[in-house]
C-alpha cells in the first residue's frame, strides 16, 4: 500500500470510531454501564474536569463547541451539584472544577469508557495496544499542535 492509501485507511477507520461514537446503541450502553443517566457533553465536561479545573474560557476551547451551549450545560451541571464555580481576583473569571459528587461520576465515566475499549480489544496482543496507543497519541498532540490546540496529552 502507498502513502495515499495508507492516509485513506486511517481517515476511514477514525470516520467509524467517531460514528460509532455517536450512535445511541453504543451511548445507551455506556449510560447502562454507568448506571446513570448523562448526555454526551456533560460527560465530555466532567471528564475535562477530571483533569484538571478550567476557567469557563479553557472548557469552550477545549471542547470546540459554541460557548452558550457549554454556559447551558455548565449551570445544569453545577445545579445537579457536579461542579463548583470557585471565583478569582477578577470578579468576571470562575474557575470550573469537579464536587465531591462531580470527582466521583467522572471516574466512572472514566471506567466505563475504558471496560468498553478494554473489551473491544480483548483479541489484540499487548503489543499492538502499545503500538495503537503510542500512534493516536502521537495523532492527536500533531493534530493540536496544527490547530493551536494545548494540552491534549493530558486529556
Amino acid at each position: 500500500m502507498n502513502n495515499s492509501d495508507q492516509l485513506s485507511r486511517i481517515d476511514s477507520a477514525l470516520f467509524e470510531v467517531m460514528k460509532i461514537a455517536k450512535r445511541p446503541r453504543y451511548w445507551d450502553d455506556f449510560q447502562r454501564r454507568l448506571g446513570a443517566q448523562i448526555d454526551r457533553p456533560a460527560a465530555a465536561i466532567l471528564r475535562l474536569l477530571s483533569v484538571q479545573p478550567l476557567q469557563f474560557s479553557d472548557l469552550v476551547s477545549k471542547l470546540g463547541i459554541e460557548a452558550p451551549s457549554i454556559s447551558r450545560k455548565v449551570h445544569e451541571l453545577e445545579q445537579e451539584g457536579l461542579i463548583n464555580r470557585n471565583p478569582t481576583d477578577d470578579r468576571r473569571v470562575h474557575i470550573l472544577d469537579l464536587s465531591d459528587q462531580g470527582k466521583i461520576l467522572a471516574q466512572k465515566i472514566i471506567d466505563v469508557r475504558l471496560a468498553m475499549l478494554s473489551e473491544a480489544l480483548a483479541n489484540w496482543s499487548a503489543t499492538d495496544i502499545h503500538v495503537l496507543g503510542e500512534s493516536l497519541s502521537r495523532l492527536a498532540i500533531d493534530l493540536s499542535t496544527s490547530y493551536g490546540i494545548k494540552d491534549t496529552a493530558k486529556q
